[in-house]
């Protein structure tokens, strides 16, 4: 039969948190004043109502017969009638611990606050059970009464010797918690301050459910008997706290002034009780004082379990479900912004450990997951509607050893190569651009422009990724399933760690050279095996190409500080990405081909920078529009290298014979076979061809996909695709053992989108 226990205040955030616990393991009483649809919910649940306040003898009577633990959270708060608030908190908890004296109950659990030690004077601003508190008339009221309520309980339980524990939670947060999250996310909402100052004032907040632990190990410890324990979580600056909560609303977190804030307490103090409450807020949010919770460690075997991230999640699914944020969502778009998505919530984790915890709540709402980097990826391939993990501040070295280097995933490519600089090494194989998150680069197959060198994707040794089940995987690369995880998009799971093999730090010097397409044609391997990087930009239409050729130089080194960017007024770049838009435009008629030409040769010599110097600035800073892109889409189709000539030339002819020319250029680069499964590259060389199309209609692009099926072409999957999910499928040998794993791994889709369901769901 299960032992009978009641609990005050199961209207208020920490009592109905406590309830939804007591109910798993007893027969439940709670106190509440009236009946309402919380008390009806309660009932469903198999809670015993009675109605009644702590000022009511009877009610309590009723409430405590029979109980082995009252559970003691009830209390008036944001009271301006000092006679009230001592009536209800002090007399009040007075009277219930002597109604639990006559019904014998074995343990009265009060739950008092931190707010008791408000006029204890402590110059090392560390508050411990051991020190006596200060009462004085002048203490703010909630303060005063709480302080009073537990001499109250003192006096009881020393004269009818009762068991008792006194509990002083700090910063309490979570769902139904009025003072740090219902009552600060109304004044975030109307615009009002709420940050004291500059907001470095600490906060020791923690999560409701860590108080609703701690009061149950009070209960049940031997050891708890007569003592007081601080329940705190963690420490945090005022402004990081506050800042979850703007988040939540798309709103600015406000400061107020010390002075403006002495001004706002003088004009609150016409009633002398608002006034003190007011001062007490503004002292309490600029102190940092502490407040540790080791005597509840030692004693009870209490320890905070839910990290604020996780907390602060939990909290906002509470939020979303009671309307407290409106419907408005979170709004991401593409670096180069070709689609939009809105996440139910977004979350910034710092370690591998709150991202297991952030699937783990995710899948118990039933909500996706998707890690976004930078979005430079020009499909959709980050969007969600669900959980939104960002992972801009979880970017650490984690250690370098010899030539491996192990990074956090949300690092981005740039940040890593200055690191390795400082350390002597390089990356072996760089994209033209270097502002992805190493996980996200990966992830997609980005490459470099280079027949002797694989993806970046094949210079990861290890990786460690998050399950849909919250477990961590790792692998390397002598494993199978490294082949298949790697390249993947994310869909087996959130990237944690990347280890790289990297190489002693290199140089390189690079030149432009203009060359006709016949030349071009004839040349195209010689070019591509005598070099160690190519990059090469046809302009059909001029039946010519820029070729530039990046290679090893010692001498680099030392020009590496004489090539400067181009710096450019804002206005000027607006003007520039205008003009260049609307020549597109008429380019793409076919009406101005004389113009286009004309355009071509006259800028043909600028479509390449030429730097020198250390290997990632050679290779992330030779295409000057590559810091202000226009917003286009772009399709890259990887062609077996055996068959590039062949290719260009039927595209060649296509556009000769049509006289319909591209009003781009075709970006062309190649690059060596690698094993994984749905790398283009799997089992062959490779040359890439990049497209644009601006203004976007598909045709250009339907076009060129008829034009180069018979080559079996494969596609970048961090660009636009046009072939569908049947062609693409025969192009990938381990297509189906690819659609297996990913079941295997994730049998419920929690990483998935609708983007990629097009491919990937069966």
């Amino acid at each position: 039969m299960k032992k009978i226990v009641c609990v005050t205040g199961g209207s208020g955030g920490i009592g109905q948190n406590l309830l939804k616990h007591l109910l798993e393991s007893f027969y439940v009483k709670a106190l509440f004043r009236k009946e309402n649809t919380t008390t009806d919910e309660w009932k469903k649940r198999g809670c015993q109502i009675i109605l009644g306040d702590l000022r009511n003898e009877e009610s309590l009577m009723q409430l405590v017969a029979g109980t082995e633990f009252v559970f003691h959270c009830a209390a008036l708060t944001g009271s301006l009638s000092s006679e009230q608030a001592h009536e209800v908190n002090v007399e009040g908890t007075r009277r219930l611990a002597q109604a639990a004296v006559k019904s014998g109950c074995q343990r009265f659990i009060h739950i008092s606050s931190i707010a008791v030690y408000s006029s204890t004077p402590n110059p090392e601003k560390v508050y411990t059970e051991e020190l006596t508190t200060i009462e004085y008339p002048t203490m703010e009221l909630y303060c005063l009464t709480k302080s009073r309520a537990e001499t109250a309980l003192k006096e009881v339980a020393k004269k009818h010797n009762l068991e008792y524990v006194i509990l002083r939670p700090t910063c309490v947060y979570g769902p139904a918690i009025n003072s740090y999250t219902v009552t600060p996310l109304n004044i975030i909402q109307k615009g009002l301050p709420i940050i004291f100052g500059d907001g470095e004032g600490l906060l020791d907040v923690v999560y409701v459910d860590d108080v609703v632990r701690a009061i149950l190990l009070a209960a049940r410890s031997t050891k708890a008997n007569g003592q007081i324990f601080n329940v705190g979580g963690e420490s945090i600056t005022c402004k990081e706290f506050y800042s979850y909560y703007g988040r939540m609303l798309q709103r600015p977190i406000r400061h107020i002034s010390k002075e403006m804030a002495n001004v706002v307490v003088n004009i609150a103090s016409i009633h002398k009780e608002f006034g003190k409450s007011l001062k007490w807020y503004f002292e309490l949010h600029e102190k940092s004082e502490k407040y540790p919770s080791i005597k509840a460690k030692e004693l009870l075997g209490y320890a905070p379990q839910v990290p604020l991230i996780i907390g602060m999640l939990k909290t906002e699914f509470w939020l979303r479900t009671e309307h407290y944020i409106p419907a408005k969502r979170h709004v991401f778009q593409g670096a180069v912004p070709l689609y939009s998505f809105y996440p139910y919530v977004v979350l910034h984790p710092t370690t591998e450990e709150e991202i297991v915890q952030i699937i783990q709540e995710a899948v118990q709402q039933g909500l996706k997951v998707r890690a976004i980097g930078s979005l430079h990826s020009l499909a959709p391939i980050p969007s969600t509607d669900g959980v939104c993990i960002v992972l801009d501040k979880y970017k650490n070295l984690v250690k370098i050893e010899g030539s491996l280097v192990t990074v956090q995933a949300g690092i981005k490519i740039w940040e890593l190569n200055e690191i390795l600089a400082k350390h002597n090494l390089a990356l072996p194989i760089l994209g033209a651009i270097d502002k992805q998150t190493v996980s996200g680069a990966i992830s997609t197959g980005t490459h470099g422009s280079s027949l002797h060198s694989k993806s970046l994707s094949s210079y990861v040794r290890t990786l460690r990724i998050v399950r849909a089940d919250g477990s961590v995987l790792q692998v390397d690369c002598s494993q199978e399933i490294f082949h298949a995880i790697v390249i993947s998009m994310g869909l087996f799971g959130i990237i944690s760690t990347v280890t790289f093999n990297c190489v002693p730090a290199f140089y390189l010097k690079s030149k432009n050279y203009p060359m006709s397409m016949d030349s071009l044609l004839q040349r195209f391997h010689e070019i591509h095996q005598n070099n160690q990087h190519v990059d090469i930009k046809y302009a059909p239409i001029t039946d010519n190409a820029q070729v530039l050729l990046i290679n090893a130089d010692v001498e680099a080194v030392k020009q590496h500080g004489e090539w400067n960017p181009i710096v450019q007024t804002k206005l000027k770049r607006i003007v520039e990405k205008f003009a260049t838009k609307l020549m597109l435009r008429l380019f793409r008629s076919g009406r101005f081909n004389w113009l286009q030409q004309w355009s071509i040769q006259q800028h043909e010599r600028t479509l390449y920078a030429c730097p020198s110097g250390r290997s990632d600035f050679v290779l992330t800073h030779f295409e000057p529009m590559l810091d202000d892109p226009i917003s286009m889409h772009e399709m890259e189709i990887a062609i077996p290298y055996t068959q590039a000539t062949a290719a260009l030339t039927v595209l060649r002819n296509h556009f000769h014979q049509t006289q319909k020319y591209p009003n781009t250029y075709i970006h062309i680069r190649c690059a060596a076979k690698e094993d994984f499964w749905l790398s283009p590259a799997y089992k062959q060389d490779i040359c890439w061809l990049g497209f644009w199309e601006y203004p976007y209609s598909g045709d250009f692009f339907e076009e060129i996909i008829e034009l180069l099926k018979p080559f079996h072409f494969r596609c970048h999957w961090g660009k636009h695709i046009s072939a569908d999910r049947e062609y693409l499928k025969q192009q990938y040998e381990k297509w189906d053992d690819f659609i297996q794993l990913h079941q295997e791994l994730d049998p419920n889709g929690i990483f998935n989108n609708p983007y990629l369901d097009k491919f990937f769901n069966p």
